[in-house]
């Protein structure tokens, strides 16, 4: 799964297309915290423009209704669940690229302060290529 570029999500062999950019971004905050419910009230505040619908919350249910078609197309069918307050992305952190570029650096900010430099260097080399550009 993808943030750091266009959000997608990757089923062996071609991006799965997930949809506009409110499904996007929704899909984005759920990938920021994967294995944590991310209220509705949040998903809410990503999706709604300025003067939001009284029916912003029904557009979370849709939005997420069409994601979970799009995972259940790639046989993930439990990758998104419900759980009080919200939803909850059940994937493992390590497929998703910003949690891992996350990870990376912080491993490269502890080796700098270690004074090893090369290794540093090496991590934050890793965490750039994790960075997608289309």
């Amino acid at each position: 799964m993808g943030a750091l570029g266009p959000v997608e999500v990757l089923s062996p062999g071609s991006p799965v297309n997930i949809g506009g950019p409110k499904p996007k971004a929704l899909l984005a905050a759920l990938m920021l915290e994967p294995r944590q419910v991310v209220s509705i009230d949040r998903l809410v505040d990503l999706i709604r423009d300025e003067n939001p619908p009284q029916s912003a919350v029904a557009l979370v249910h849709t939005y997420v209704s069409a994601l979970r078609r799009k995972f259940a197309e790639i046989g993930a069918d439990a990758a998104l669940r419900t759980r009080a307050p919200g939803y909850v992305l059940d994937v493992d952190p390590a497929d998703v690229d910003i949690v891992e570029f996350t990870r990376t650096v912080a491993s490269a900010r502890r080796a700098e302060q270690q004074a090893e430099h090369s290794v540093a260097a090496q991590l934050y080399q890793r965490a750039l290529g994790l960075w997608r550009v289309h």
